[in-house]
Order: C-alpha cells, then sequence, then structure tokens
C-alpha cells in the first residue's frame, strides 16, 4: 500500500513539480497521508473478506456467512458496541427503559456471572451475551420476542436457559457451544428453532419442543452428545438436516 500510494503521489506531483519544488519530506508526508487514506478504504474490504472465508471454511452456509461477515463489519466500523470484553464485569442490571439489548452489547465479558433482563426487553440481538463465559444462568422474559443469532453462543458456563412465553424465534446459533447447559425450557410461543441454535451443547440431555413451534432448522441439536430425551411438539413440518 506505502508502494501504491508512493507512486501515486509521485505521479500526481509530475505538474506541480514543473512549477516549483517540490520537497522530498513533503513528498514523503503525503505519501504517508495517502497511504493512510488507501488503507482506511481497503482495510475494511479485507476485513470483510477474511470474517466471510472463516465462516465458509467452518462449513456455514453461505448465505449465512455472508451476513455474519458483514454485521462482523459493520460491528468494527459501525461503533456500535457497549461492553464488548470487560472482563472486570461480573454482574448486570439492566433498567427499565431498555427495550433492546444491542449488538455485541456484554460480548466476551468473561467475568459475567449474572443478568436481570427486565420486562422491557423485547429483543435481544446479534451476539448480545456471546462468550460470557462465566455466565451460569439466564431467564429470558415474557416480554421478549426474539433472540438473535449468537446472542448467548459460547457461553460455557451456562447450565440453565428458561425461554419465556413472548419469545417466538430462537435464532441462529443462539446457543451454540454453550457445553454446560443441562437444563432448556423452550416458551410456548416459539414457532422456530434456527441453525445449530444448541449445536454441540454437549451436556443437554432432554429437550421438550412445544405445539407452538412449526420448523426446526438444520443442525438445531447437533453436537448435544448427552441427549436421552426429545419430544417434539405435534405442529413441528420441518425438521433440517
Amino acid at each position: 500500500i506505502c508502494i501504491i500510494a508512493l507512486v501515486f503521489t509521485f505521479a500526481s506531483n509530475i505538474v506541480i513539480s514543473s512549477i516549483g519544488m517540490i520537497t522530498f519530506w513533503g513528498l514523503l508526508l503525503q505519501a504517508l497521508y495517502n497511504a493512510v487514506m488507501i488503507l482506511g478504504m481497503v482495510a475494511p474490504m479485507l476485513y470483510f473478506l477474511y470474517h466471510f472465508i472463516i465462516r465458509i471454511m467452518d462449513n456455514i452456509d453461505i448465505k449465512y456467512a455472508f451476513v455474519d461477515a458483514y454485521e462482523e463489519y459493520d460491528m468494527l466500523y459501525g461503533w456500535r458496541w457497549c461492553y464488548y470484553g470487560y472482563s472486570n464485569l461480573t454482574s448486570v442490571v439492566i433498567p427499565d427503559s431498555v427495550t433492546t439489548i444491542g449488538v455485541y452489547a456484554f460480548c466476551e465479558c468473561s467475568s459475567l456471572t449474572s443478568v436481570v433482563i427486565p420486562d422491557s426487553v423485547t429483543t435481544i440481538v446479534y451476539s448480545a451475551f456471546r462468550g460470557c463465559s462465566s455466565l451460569m444462568s439466564v431467564v429470558i422474559s415474557d416480554s421478549v420476542t426474539s433472540i438473535g443469532r449468537y446472542a448467548f453462543s459460547y457461553c460455557s458456563s451456562l447450565e440453565s436457559v428458561v425461554i419465556g412465553d413472548g419469545v417466538t424465534s430462537i435464532g441462529y446459533e443462539a446457543f451454540r457451544g454453550c457445553s454446560r447447559l443441562i437444563s432448556v425450557v423452550i416458551g410456548g410461543s416459539v414457532t422456530s428453532i434456527g441453525d445449530y441454535a444448541f449445536y454441540n451443547c454437549s451436556n443437554l440431555t432432554s429437550v421438550v419442543i412445544p405445539d407452538s413451534v412449526t420448523s426446526i432448522y438444520s443442525s438445531a441439536f447437533s453436537g448435544c452428545s448427552s441427549l436421552t430425551s426429545v419430544v417434539i411438539g405435534d405442529n413441528v413440518t420441518s425438521i433440517g438436516s
């Protein structure tokens, strides 16, 4: 990039040099400035491409790989995270004024052990609590209507989840990699369980899928090696591969 910037700088100053003397240091500073500008345009594209390739290598469907890569890009260059990576955060009480727990809001808060989600919250979105490796239990209130992709993925200490009756969809990889998860209560309004929703929840022993569920998507319970009992509701019309 620096070489391209230097070539561009010297080429763009050929005309100017015929008018007056341009110092070497002036050209060098301008070249560095151009390099930074070029890097600012190229870096986001490379960042997106990197995450896209990683997801393809992880055998994720191309449409999800594209969306996930875009959201990774959007979070880095859109400045939307809140407490991302606050390793000293141990507990959170979310005020009643909050309606949405945003993207990456508490992602990678590795010391977070408890969270109180108020009835005002209606949406938990992409990666909100992803990687909270000390979080042990979650109660999702009836006011919440959707649990986004990766919302609680890789919460490796999570043992129990209660999903309220207001939730209609459990997103893609919402609880993936919650390896200590033993108990899940799925609310009676859930209509779809997304791809890889409980993927590699290796300690999960039983699941009761309510009659409200119509679709269980691909690999929703794949890798749940301790699963011995599954009750599937009467209205399920499709189960993914």
